[in-house]
């Protein structure tokens, strides 16, 4: 049996809906306005017009870069995986095998987007179990690939919170966290950030934190000033306790570690991989450049920050 037949065999029948437009998708700015006040982020109405959230088949959302929850070995799967292998042809599967043996977990590849709507497809491997350093990895690094190529939209299924067992309520504040520090480092960046999920579960999770993260309304002094007033214990600390997977030990936090966690939130993303982009010596110098000219800008406001994040009593 060749391998392009056993491939076949494993995905089954594909989804043949129509493709979605972009626009034709309403944005966060909008679809929050109905959501609860929470207290968390400053809110940033050009920021909210970047986010989507939508409920369906990522396969059929016409942007510019799609991601795959992928393993390792960028073989196809079930799930996510599956459906878009199943989406973008058998030639997706030979060019994987023609092109890469291995993929780190938290790291992605890149490929065409043969016969989905995309122009490429960012395979990204999250961690299986939780691990919030390596699932904020894949998003960041796709979130560059994009930045970096100039492209204006991508689409990111829920990774890691199927098969993977990343815990649904614990993984998505994790996402949300480093997707609104990436979004403050990079505002000049113009695109949408679709955040697609498969089941209704998964969306009605993000609908109850996107409004911490991206808050689409004021507070008022009558509204509720504390995000446990809006949230259920279990998922404030969810928002509140994601340095379980922050940091290697599990022991009781010192100031230290405290603040560590904090800094590698902030200023993962500028610990990148550049050569994995296929740039040129000049462009990779840039890049260099630019990232060092954006961390010397934040480090004086970011010190600030961190002192005063570091006062604020967790509400459970």
């Amino acid at each position: 049996m060749s391998k392009t037949t056993q491939h076949n065999q494993n995905n089954g029948k594909c989804n043949t809906k129509k493709n979605i437009q972009i626009d034709e998708l309403i944005t966060w700015d909008i679809k929050g306005k109905d959501q609860p006040v929470i207290t968390g982020y400053e809110k940033k109405e050009e920021m909210n017009k970047k986010i989507i959230i939508v409920t369906g088949d990522i396969t059929k959302i016409q942007v510019d870069v799609v991601v795959n929850a992928a393993n390792s070995y960028l073989r196809g799967g079930g799930g996510v995986d599956g459906a878009i292998h199943c989406a973008a042809g058998y030639d997706l599967y030979d060019y994987l095998c023609s092109h890469y043996t291995y993929c780190k977990t938290g790291d992605f590849k890149p490929s065409p987007g043969f016969k989905m709507p995309c122009k490429e497809i960012l395979h990204g491997v999250g961690p299986i179990g939780e691990n919030a350093i390596q699932l904020q990895s894949v998003y960041v690094r796709c979130l560059e690939y994009v930045r970096l190529k100039g492209y204006k939209s991508i689409a990111f299924p829920c990774i890691s919170t199927g098969i993977f067992g990343y815990n649904n309520n614990s993984a998505c504040p994790v996402v949300l966290e480093v997707v609104r520090n990436w979004l403050e480092v990079n505002p000049l960046w113009e695109g949408k950030i679709i955040f697609c999920c498969y089941s209704l579960t998964d969306y009605n999770i993000y609908l109850k934190f996107l409004p911490y993260y991206f808050p689409t309304t004021e507070l008022d002094d009558n509204e509720p000033k504390n995000i446990s007033d809006e949230l259920d214990k279990e998922q404030v600390k969810s928002i509140n306790t994601d340095s379980e997977q922050v940091t290697i030990s599990n022991s009781q936090d010192t100031d230290n570690d405290l603040k560590q966690r904090i800094n590698i939130n902030k200023r993962m993303f500028y610990y990148l991989d550049i050569e994995d982009y296929d740039l040129s010596i000049e462009q990779q110098k840039e890049q260099i450049n630019e990232c060092f000219e954006r961390f010397r800008e934040k480090y004086i406001e970011e010190k600030k920050e961190i002192e005063e994040l570091y006062q604020i009593k967790k509400p459970y």
